[in-house]
């Protein structure tokens, strides 16, 4: 939660696991995770070591349009782990972490709706890299963006190149780098704490 240790709490000092996820669509009641990339940041530094994907097999083949964005054909898909079996295993990289992802209503939604099921203790809050990077542009004298900044344009305003667009493994590192690289930009006082990552949507 946003109040009490996390307001004292800096943000170096929270370990974070950096989701992404590619679905079958964007409709959580629907459709289903086909892939996940994890990646965890400790210390302020992002574990590469601990880099962490799978393939989920779902219930319903992906459609030919969301093909063409993640590259996961059916026949991948029908290769997919079991979707207990891989949210089981997540479940315990999530535990005890701050979940980050960017435009984070998806992985949060999707999360939810697979793995709530297996005793995922659904967070209240997130850190959300697309909000602190608009909160950050804002900050510098840029224009509020009422709009998403897409992940890659996000990455490109710190020099950061993107590691694989649309694979979940991919993005999910980039998402790390630009955590790392955006924080700096969030508080106006000095190096922020957990709160501030957790409530930069309120302040914008």
């Amino acid at each position: 939660p946003p109040g009490g240790p996390a307001a004292m709490t800096s943000w170096r000092d929270a370990r974070y696991a950096v989701v992404d996820v590619e679905t079958t669509g964007l409709d959580p009641a629907v459709n289903e995770v086909l892939s996940i990339g994890i990646v965890d940041v400790v210390g302020g530094r992002v574990q590469v070591g601990s880099a962490y994907y799978r393939e989920i097999r779902p219930r319903v083949p992906p459609a030919a349009e969301n093909v063409v964005i993640h590259g996961i054909r059916p026949v991948d898909a029908a290769s997919g782990g079991d979707p207990d079996e891989v949210g089981t295993e997540v479940v315990e990289r999530l535990r005890d972490r701050v979940l980050v992802a960017h435009v984070a209503w998806v992985e949060r939604s999707f999360l939810r709706a697979w793995l709530a099921p297996l005793g995922w203790p659904v967070p209240e809050d997130v850190v959300d890299t697309d909000v602190l990077a608009r909160l950050a542009r804002a900050r510098a004298g840029g224009p509020v963006m009422d709009g998403h900044l897409r992940l890659g344009a996000a990455a490109a305003r710190y020099g950061l190149p993107e590691q694989g667009r649309h694979h979940a493994l991919g993005d999910a590192l980039t998402t790390a780098q630009l955590l790392l690289a955006v924080v700096g930009d969030v508080s106006a006082d000095g190096e922020p704490t957990l709160r501030d990552l957790l409530t930069a949507e309120r302040q914008r």
